[in-house]
C-alpha cells in the first residue's frame, strides 16, 4: 500500500511540474511574441487534468520596472504582434541600458523579423540576395553577449541560435541552442531549433551528452528528431509514452503520432487517429495535409472530399486546405484542376517542399514532363533531403529509358529514406534493365525485409527468378507472396492471379497435380489468367483420368483486375510517395550489396 501511495505521489509530483513547466512556457512565451509557443502551451494546458490544475501556480508577472518602461515594452509588444517590425526596432531602441533580458529580447528579435521579411518579399527565383543584414545582427548581438552578459537569458540566446542559423554556421548555432537549453531547460523553443539542425544519427548522441536528457522536454525533443532522421518506429513509442506517462490527450502530440505512423505507411492506423482528434477539435487544420494524404492512399474519396469542403469553408485561404483539395480532385481524375490548385498553394506557401513535390505529380498527369522536373527541382532547393522529388524525377528519366539517369535519382531518395521499400524496388526494376540480376535481387530482398506492405517486392523477385530461369526460386518467392498477401483484400489481384497461376504451372510441371489444381482454381477470377487456368485443370483432369469439367462448374473466385490496370516496369505509382520527408544515416545505403544468398530471414535458394 505504502509503495502504490509512493508511486502516486511520485506521478502527482511529475504532472505538477509538468504543468507549472508550461503555464511559465506559455508567459515567458507571450511576453516576448512568441505566440505559436504560447498556443502551444495553452493547448497542452487545456488538456490536462482539472484536479492537477487546481495546484497549479498562475501567479508571476515578474518583477515590474517603471510604468513607462512597462508602457514602452507593451506598445513594442503590440507593434510585433502587428507585423510592424521596423517601428518596432525604432521604439525599442529606446529601452534603457544596460538592456534587461526581455528588452534585449525584443530589440533584436524585432529586428530578426525584419531580416525574415525582407527574406519572404525578395523575388523566389532571385539566387544571390542580399543577407547583409543578418550577418550585422549576428555580430551585434555576439558583441552584446561579451559586454553585458546580464542582457542575456535562454530566451536570448536561442535568438541568438537562430540568427547563426539564418547566417548557415550551424556549428554555432547548435552550441548556442546548447548554452539556451543548459540555463533553462524549459526554452521549448530553442528544444525545437535544435531539432531542426540535427542530420544524423550520431549528432543526436552528442547533444544527448550535452544537455540535460532528464526532463520531458528531452522526451519531445528526442521524438521530432526521430521523426525527422525517418526512425519512425522510435518516435511512435516516444510520442505514445508522452501521451500515456506525461502530457496526456494533447492534440499536437496525437497530430505528430498519426503523421509518424502515416509515414510508416500504416494508414489505416493514421485515420483512426486524425478522425478521433477531429472529434474533439475539429477546426485544427495544422497537419490535415498529412491526414488527407492517408485518405488518398487508401482510396477514401468520399471522406476526402468532406475533409475538404469543410477547410474550404473555414481555412479557404490556407494552403494546406489548398494541399487537401488538390489530392480530392487528383483522386478524382481532376488532374487540371489539382494542378491550379496546387499552383496557389505554392504561392501561399512557396518554401514548402511538399507542395511543389505535389504539383509535379499533377503535372505528370497532365503529361507535362519540363514543368513536372522543374517543380521536382524547386522542392529538392527548399529540402535538399526531399526523397519524392528525388523518386519523381527518377521516374520521369525512366519513362523516357534514360536508366542511368533514373538509377542515380532513384539512389538518391534510397540514400534520403533507406528504410522505404518503394525505393529498393524502384532500383532492384532498374538493376534488371541494367541486366545487373545480382544487386536486383539484393534489392528486391532488402525491400521485402524492410517492410513492403503492397507486396511488389516478392513480385519483382519472382519475375527475376523467372527471367533467369531459377523457377524453383521464383516459386518460392511467388509463394511467400501469396502466404504473405494473398487474401481477397490485397488491392491488385492482377498480382495475385499472376502468381498463383505460375505456381499452378510449376507444381504440375513437378507431379503436384494437387496443389497445381488448387493455385489453377485462383486464377479462374481474373480475365488475363482464366484461359491459362482452365488449361492447367484440363490438363490435370486428364492426367486423373477424369473428364474435363465446363468452365461454369469451376470454383467462383474474388480474384479481378482492375479495369485501369497498366503493367508499368515499376508498379510504385508517382503518387503514392507520400509522406513527409525525412533523413536517416547514409551508412544504411551500403547495407543494400551486404546482403547474403543464404540469409536466414529470407531465403530463395
Amino acid at each position: 500500500m505504502e509503495s502504490m501511495n509512493a508511486e502516486s505521489s511520485e506521478n502527482f509530483e511529475i504532472h505538477r511540474t509538468i504543468i507549472n513547466d508550461l503555464i511559465w512556457l506559455k508567459e515567458e512565451s507571450e511576453k516576448r511574441c512568441l505566440f505559436e509557443t504560447a498556443l502551444w502551451a495553452d493547448e497542452c494546458l487545456v488538456n490536462q487534468s482539472p484536479d492537477l490544475l487546481e495546484f497549479a501556480a498562475f501567479s508571476s508577472q515578474g518583477d515590474k520596472g517603471p510604468i513607462k518602461d512597462e508602457l514602452l515594452v507593451n506598445f513594442v509588444r503590440s507593434l510585433i504582434r502587428n507585423k510592424e517590425y521596423h517601428r518596432a526596432v525604432f521604439h525599442a531602441e529606446k529601452f534603457p541600458t544596460p538592456l534587461s533580458p526581455l528588452h534585449s529580447f525584443l530589440l533584436h528579435f524585432a529586428g530578426y523579423m525584419v531580416c525574415m521579411k525582407r527574406q519572404a518579399e525578395a523575388d523566389p527565383d532571385v539566387h544571390k540576395k542580399d543577407d547583409r543584414f543578418i550577418p550585422r545582427l549576428c555580430s551585434k548581438l555576439t558583441l552584446l553577449r561579451i559586454s553585458s552578459p546580464k542582457s542575456f537569458d535562454s530566451w536570448t540566446l536561442y535568438l541568438l541560435g537562430l540568427l547563426w542559423k539564418a547566417n548557415h554556421n550551424v556549428q554555432k548555432a547548435r552550441q548556442v541552442l546548447c548554452d539556451a537549453i543548459k540555463m533553462d531547460v524549459r526554452c521549448w523553443p530553442a528544444w525545437e531549433a535544435l531539432a531542426s539542425l540535427i542530420k544524423e544519427k550520431a549528432e543526436l548522441y552528442t547533444v544527448q551528452s550535452v544537455v540535460p536528457n532528464s526532463s520531458w522536454f528531452y522526451k519531445l525533443f528526442s521524438a521530432k528528431v526521430y521523426q525527422k532522421l525517418n526512425l519512425l518506429r522510435n518516435a511512435v513509442d516516444v510520442y505514445e509514452d508522452l501521451a500515456l506517462n506525461y502530457l496526456g490527450y494533447v492534440p499536437s502530440i496525437v497530430a505528430d503520432n498519426a503523421s509518424a505512423t502515416s509515414s510508416l505507411q500504416e494508414h489505416d492506423a493514421a485515420c483512426q487517429m486524425f478522425e478521433t482528434l477531429r472529434k474533439s477539435d475539429p477546426y485544427r487544420i495544422q497537419a490535415m495535409e498529412i491526414f488527407a494524404d492517408s485518405l488518398y492512399i487508401g482510396f477514401q474519396t468520399e471522406k476526402l472530399y468532406l475533409l475538404a469542403r469543410f477547410f474550404e469553408k473555414t481555412h479557404k485561404f490556407d494552403w494546406r486546405t489548398c494541399a487537401i483539395m488538390g489530392n480530392y480532385f487528383s483522386r478524382t481524375g481532376q488532374h487540371a484542376r489539382a494542378h491550379k490548385i496546387l499552383v496557389t498553394a505554392t504561392n501561399l506557401s512557396p518554401k514548402n517542399s511538399l507542395l511543389w513535390v505535389l504539383l509535379g505529380h499533377e503535372c505528370m498527369e497532365l503529361k507535362n514532363p519540363t514543368d513536372a522536373v522543374s517543380a521536382y527541382y524547386k522542392a529538392l532547393e527548399i529540402d535538399p533531403l526531399q526523397y519524392r522529388a528525388y523518386y519523381g524525377i527518377g521516374q520521369v528519366y525512366e519513362i523516357f529509358k534514360y536508366i542511368d539517369f533514373a538509377l542515380y535519382f532513384y539512389e538518391e531518395a534510397h540514400r534520403c529514406r533507406p528504410t522505404d521499400s518503394r525505393m529498393l524496388v524502384a532500383m532492384g526494376v532498374i538493376f534488371f534493365h541494367l541486366h545487373r540480376h545480382k544487386d536486383a535481387e539484393n534489392a528486391f530482398i532488402k525491400a521485402f525485409k524492410v517492410g513492403d506492405i503492397q507486396g511488389n517486392a516478392l513480385m519483382k523477385l519472382g519475375n527475376l527468378y523467372e527471367e533467369t530461369k531459377e523457377l524453383d526460386r521464383a516459386a518460392k518467392a511467388y509463394d511467400t507472396f501469396l502466404s504473405v498477401y494473398g487474401d481477397e483484400n490485397h488491392a491488385d489481384q492482377f498480382m495475385v492471379a499472376h502468381a498463383s497461376l505460375f505456381l499452378a504451372k510449376h507444381n504440375y510441371d513437378k507431379g503436384n497435380l494437387e496443389e497445381a489444381g488448387a493455385f489453377a482454381q485462383r486464377c479462374l477470377g481474373d480475365e488475363n489468367t482464366k484461359e491459362e487456368a482452365l488449361w492447367v485443370i484440363k490438363q490435370i483432369q486428364m492426367k486423373q483420368g477424369k473428364s474435363t469439367p465446363k468452365p461454369e462448374e469451376m470454383m467462383e473466385t474474388s480474384l479481378r483486375r482492375p479495369t485501369d490496370f497498366k503493367t508499368p516496369e515499376n508498379l510504385v505509382p508517382l503518387r503514392s510517395i507520400r509522406s513527409t520527408a525525412t533523413r536517416t544515416n547514409r551508412e544504411e545505403d551500403n547495407n543494400l550489396m551486404a546482403i547474403s544468398d543464404d540469409d536466414e530471414d529470407i531465403s530463395f535458394g
